[in-house]
């Protein structure tokens, strides 16, 4: 899939083995997106995980200038992880996007 190949060889991603390696998956995910306009939220599917990076689906029409939060799981309240996102890219609705270092 091209779309991963983006996450693979973009200049954020460490060169290290562990980096290649996504895991194809299904979860649910809440988005935020945090932009000039305010902040936005919507829902999405991550299809794909690895150490640094994340790949996902959602219908929410995404800033790519704008800090993106990931929220891991059925909802909110049931999350079992949480991280920001800077993306990359986006190809109709789906996005590429490298995991930020907590602030």
């Amino acid at each position: 899939m091209a779309i991963i190949a983006l996450v693979m060889t973009s200049p954020h991603v460490a060169d290290r083995q562990s980096a290649r390696e996504q895991t194809d998956l299904r979860i649910p995910v809440w988005i935020i997106s945090h932009g000039a306009d305010g902040d936005l939220s919507g829902t999405g599917i991550c299809t794909g995980l690895s150490e640094d990076g994340v790949t996902f689906e959602s219908a929410a029409a995404l800033d790519m200038n704008d800090s993106i939060e990931l929220v891991f799981g059925a909802n909110r309240r049931l999350a079992v992880g949480r991280k920001q996102v800077r993306l990359l890219c986006r190809l109709r609705q789906k996005y590429v996007g490298y995991f930020q270092p907590a602030a």
